[in-house]
């Protein structure tokens, strides 16, 4: 009885543990915006899904306002970041959904 109490116990350490440590190493970058103007989070955001939908189209859609992107310097910037936080962080931490990996 006492040996289950202690598994129990070190069972329930061990869940803590993993969950914890999974919650550190996983930023979900299109809930957490970078600081900037509008224009500029809008165009991380675009990317940011764009980049997601070049990994998996399951995802998200791609999103890309051309005009902005081809005349408006900080929402290029953004889009760019974006799209590469977005499609490393999918490489890195696979999403489970659809069956449509490409990468």
């Amino acid at each position: 009885m006492l040996q289950a109490h202690w598994i129990s116990k070190y069972l329930g350490v061990v869940v803590i543990a993993c969950t914890l440590t999974a919650c550190t190493a996983y930023k979900d970058p299109r809930r957490s915006l970078p600081e900037g103007s509008k224009v500029y989070r809008m165009g991380y955001l675009h990317g940011c899904y764009s980049g997601l939908n070049e990994f998996n189209p399951d995802l998200a859609y791609y999103r890309k306002d051309r005009k902005l992107f081809n005349s408006d310097e900080q929402y290029h910037d953004g889009w760019e970041i974006g799209f590469n936080a977005c499609y490393e962080r999918e490489r890195q931490f696979p999403t489970m959904v659809g069956g449509n990996k490409r990468h």
